[in-house]
C-alpha cells in the first residue's frame, strides 16, 4: 500500500466516523502562525459556508463570547506550555449573531526541542444541553424564591424522607 492509498483510507475513516454528526475538527498546523484548518462541520454549526470566514486564531477570538474569551485563551496558553488536558465549554457567535454553546478539547504536539508546534482538536455542539441546564437552574431559582417568600413554614422531602428544601 502506497502513501496515497494510506491517506485515502485515513480520510475515508474520518468521513465515516464524523459523518453528519455535530462533531467538528480543527487543526492549528503551526501555533506560531494565525492560520488554522476547520472541518466543514465547524462552519456548518456556526451557520457559515466553507470559506465564508477565515479559519484563523483571530477569527476564533472574534467569534468567542466576550465573557468567555479571557478564560479560553488562558486555558489554551497553559495547554501549549504544559500539555495539560484541555477540555473547555464556551460560546461562539453564529452567522445569525446568536451565541451557541460548544465543548472543545485539543491536544498539542511538540517539536524535538519541546516547543509547541501544532494543536489539533474537536468541537461539539452542546447548545441544547446547556440551554436545558440553564432553564433547569432558572426554575430552581424561581422555586427557591417562591418558597423563601411564603409566609409559612415550607419544606420538601425526598423519597427517603430527608428534607431537601426548606424556607
Amino acid at each position: 500500500m502506497d502513501d496515497n492509498q494510506s491517506t485515502d483510507i485515513a480520510l475515508e475513516r474520518y468521513r465515516l466516523a464524523i459523518g453528519e454528526s455535530n462533531i467538528c475538527i480543527w487543526d492549528w498546523m503551526d501555533v506560531t502562525k494565525k492560520e488554522q484548518w476547520w472541518s466543514s462541520q465547524f462552519y456548518q454549526v456556526l451557520g457559515y459556508e466553507e470559506g465564508e470566514i477565515d479559519p484563523t486564531i483571530d477569527t476564533f477570538r472574534e467569534l468567542l463570547h466576550p465573557d468567555d474569551e479571557e478564560r479560553v485563551m488562558q486555558v489554551m496558553e497553559k495547554h501549549l506550555e504544559t500539555g495539560e488536558a484541555m477540555v473547555l465549554e464556551y460560546r461562539l457567535q453564529t452567522k445569525s449573531g446568536t451565541y451557541k454553546w460548544f465543548e472543545s478539547s485539543g491536544q498539542v504536539q511538540y517539536d524535538t526541542n519541546g516547543n509547541p508546534r501544532r494543536m489539533v482538536g474537536n468541537l461539539v455542539d452542546i447548545d441544547d444541553r446547556k440551554q436545558a441546564e440553564l432553564q433547569a437552574e432558572n426554575e430552581r431559582q424561581l422555586l427557591r424564591t417562591i418558597i423563601d417568600n411564603i409566609p409559612a413554614n415550607v419544606y420538601v422531602k425526598d423519597g427517603d424522607g430527608q428534607k431537601v428544601l426548606a424556607n
